[in-house]
């Protein structure tokens, strides 16, 4: 439960400290930041075993680098959107 607490403070403050655009200087006003101490990769796969293992469904998995790198073969840092629900 304690890691399911996590992802959930995670998605919905994480993604709320990546600046809007290259004009931002700093994060939005009341951004959280929690450092995972995970490389990208291994903690969003822990994040999916959590989100599952807790009961909820991911119904869909967001990834804005696979679209750029696709369109504009640029690479960015790594973020991810995950869909879930428990029904």
């Amino acid at each position: 439960m304690r890691a399911l607490l996590l992802a959930l403070l995670l998605i919905l403050g994480g993604p709320m400290g990546v600046p809007a655009n290259a004009e931002t200087a700093a994060p939005y006003s009341g951004t959280v930041a929690v450092e995972t101490g995970r490389p990208f990769t291994p903690y969003t796969d822990a994040l999916k075993d959590a989100i599952q293992e807790n009961g909820f469904a991911i119904i869909g998995i967001a990834c804005a680098n696979c679209a750029i790198k696709g369109v504009f073969n640029e690479i960015v840092p790594g973020n991810r959107v995950f869909l879930f629900f428990r029904p």
